[in-house]
């Protein structure tokens, strides 16, 4: 898409360039505009009304249990994926990632480094906000510090997905439901990787797991609350550092 056309759909009321969906996930089974895969899963996962979708435990194999039902286009520009969640524990270890739907929605697979299943951003406890791809990686965005993890403290990750420019970023904000992006901005500066999927031509899913070792799914796991999809037009904000919502 490009930005003339994104003037001309914003001007007509049609807000991001036609998609803009945030999904509530405090529900007691997937909700709408989302599929859980639970086969064989990890970590382990559930959903509650009270705090949404729950994972806990060691991640490993496929371990995106949770993804949207509806392939993101990149013929329908680029995308801005983020989430709000519950990180109590400095280790509660959240993450996006996004794969080839030709793939399948099993395919996508947990590694604290590059795998050819997934491009993803993951924490790592209070490191790092690492950025991972096919082949190339970034996880040199500096420690997140030590105030954002406590008892009920949610953050928003940032994940931008952008084909038309080959490449991917990554933020954290210290927030919950934080989509205009105004919270405080944990690490030093934004993950960037030069990779997309299947050379930015292929639709994609987008999942959310975790690596949070040693617990079980409760109400201090690593607990999703909301999910937010948009797209952007081509090159969104390029070559900004920090990129931001319109």
């Amino acid at each position: 898409m490009s930005i003339a056309r994104y003037m001309q759909m914003a001007a007509a009321g049609v807000v991001d360039g036609g998609v803009d969906t945030t999904i509530s996930l405090l529900a007691s089974s997937a909700p709408t505009g989302t599929t859980y895969t639970s086969a064989g899963t990890t970590p382990r996962s559930d959903f509650t009304l009270a705090d949404g979708f729950r994972t806990a435990g060691n991640a490993s194999g496929f371990a995106y249990p949770l993804s949207g039902t509806d392939a993101l286009d990149p013929a329908d520009g680029d995308w801005l994926i983020q989430t709000s969640v519950l990180v109590t524990n400095r280790c509660s270890d959240p993450s996006i990632a996004v794969w080839a739907a030709s793939t399948g929605r099993s395919s996508p697979q947990w590694a604290w480094g590059t795998n050819s299943s997934r491009v993803s951003t993951q924490m790592n406890c209070n490191a790092y906000l690492g950025l991972w791809g096919q082949s190339v990686s970034d996880t040199g965005a500096g420690s997140l510090g030590s105030s954002y993890y406590h008892s009920g403290a949610i953050v928003t990750l940032h994940f931008w997905y952008s084909p038309s420019i080959t490449r991917i970023r990554a933020r954290v904000s210290d927030a919950a439901n934080d989509w205009d992006i105004s919270g405080t901005l944990l690490g030093t500066r934004t993950s960037v990787i030069t990779e997309t999927i299947g050379s930015g031509t292929a639709p994609v899913y987008w999942g959310l797991s975790s690596d949070f070792d040693g617990v079980s799914p409760s109400s201090v796991s690593t607990n999703f609350k909301q999910v937010r999809i948009r797209s952007m037009p081509d090159g969104y904000n390029n070559p900004g550092n920090v990129p931001t919502a319109p």
